[in-house]
């Protein structure tokens, strides 16, 4: 059963027949019009008896249920046997000033029950379902950018660990593998892991999650055990990525230049006193690191194509099947770790200039003093051209 779909069907029916029925006791039908039908009575009393039990926000009458009142009915019997002065139990029920026509119907004749429910809605409902819809709503284009770049740039970290290990249960670190521009410079990211966890989580992407907090030298060193639902999570990744993209360049687009002047452009250290290293790309196709010769790929191969779209979007994430639009609508045949290699960024380069996995690429240039004690990458030795 699709217990999810389930609630949403049920809370919709509910607010349905209220608005018509026009009062606060009211006969919930189980058609195929509404849904609830193809579930059954019993699946469909349960989901609502769970519904009470967790929100306190309905009231089921106990009608609905003729086994409990024949089960009364005896205990009622023994009780008057064995306590003398004692002929009926009596449960107190609370009932409306005045019944719809139906409602009475329902009450009076068993043969109309068929097919039908009766519940009391407590004005605590409309605030429930109000917090239910938002927090289920598929609301991607609508979140706050922060909200967005807290799921999006999870869900990257979840999908490096899928890949490696295939199973729906893994850890990952609270501290993020890449940023954003939407990110303050001082957050707190076991905050933002939960943040993102449990809109996932409301969605039934994720399925479970366990923060196990830990500080060491001031910094957030957590780790957090993620359980996802595998083919929820992989069809939400590709969407959560192309929406993340789209908010990027709206609010936070890069330097308006052209490609050509870009590449032209040879910035010398010095020229920003906050840069430490800056790549550089000539007109000729040469990667440089402040006028030292990195490497030179190959003329229009599948190292040169992506590298040049990368260059021209520096310091935002780039997912995968983005770089198609590189590759004339292919994917790179070689992985994007191995292709950062053939560019020459290796090891330490690596680690100052990009972040890196199977599913995406950030292209931090320039390099200023702050990325070099983040990154821990003292200064570099590179050859000159």
């Amino acid at each position: 059963m699709d217990k999810p779909k389930l609630s949403d069907l049920l809370i919709d029916a509910i607010e349905k027949a209220r608005d018509e029925q026009q009062g606060s006791l009211i006969l919930l039908n189980l058609s195929q019009e509404n849904g609830l039908g193809e579930y059954g009575r019993t699946a469909v009393l349960d989901a609502l008896a769970d519904f009470q039990r967790q929100t306190g926000a309905i009231r089921l009458s106990e009608i609905n249920f003729p086994e409990r009142q024949a089960n009364r009915t005896i205990l009622a019997g023994s009780i008057a046997l064995t306590s003398p002065g004692h002929s009926r139990l009596t449960v107190p029920i609370s009932t409306p000033a005045k019944l719809s026509p139906a409602v009475l119907e329902f009450l009076e004749e068993p043969s109309k029950r068929q097919g039908r429910v009766l519940l009391g809605v407590l004005p605590s409902f409309d605030n429930l379902v109000a917090s239910y819809r938002l927090r289920t709503r598929d609301d991607l284009e609508q979140i706050t950018p922060l909200t967005l770049a807290k799921v999006c740039l999870t869900v990257l970290d979840i999908a490096e660990k899928l890949e490696a290990s295939g199973q729906p249960t893994m850890n990952i670190y609270a501290r993020f593998h890449y940023t954003s521009p939407f990110f303050p410079q001082n957050f707190v990211p076991s905050d933002y892991r939960k943040d993102a966890l449990e809109y996932m989580k409301n969605r039934d992407i994720v399925t479970q999650y366990q923060i196990h907090y830990l500080a060491a030298d001031g910094a957030d060193v957590s780790s957090i055990t993620v359980g996802i639902d595998i083919p929820k999570f992989q069809a939400f990744k590709a969407r959560v990525g192309a929406v993340y993209l789209a908010k990027e360049r709206e609010l936070a687009p890069p330097p308006s230049l052209a490609p050509e002047a870009v590449k032209s452009r040879a910035t010398r250290p010095g020229s920003d006193t906050d840069a430490v290293y800056e790549v550089t790309l000539t007109d000729t196709g040469e990667i440089l690191i402040n006028e030292f010769l990195l490497s030179r790929p190959n003329f229009d191969s599948e190292n040169q194509n992506i590298f040049e779209y990368v260059f021209d979007r520096p310091n935002q994430t780039i997912l995968l099947e983005e770089l198609r639009q590189a590759l004339d609508g292919e994917l790179p045949k070689k992985s994007l770790p191995k292709i950062v290699d053939n560019w020459g960024f290796t090891r330490e380069l690596k680690k100052l200039f990009f972040r890196v996995s199977a599913q995406s690429i950030y292209f931090r240039n320039p390099v200023r003093q702050k990325d070099l004690e983040m990154t821990k990458v003292g200064r570099l030795s590179i050859s000159r051209r």
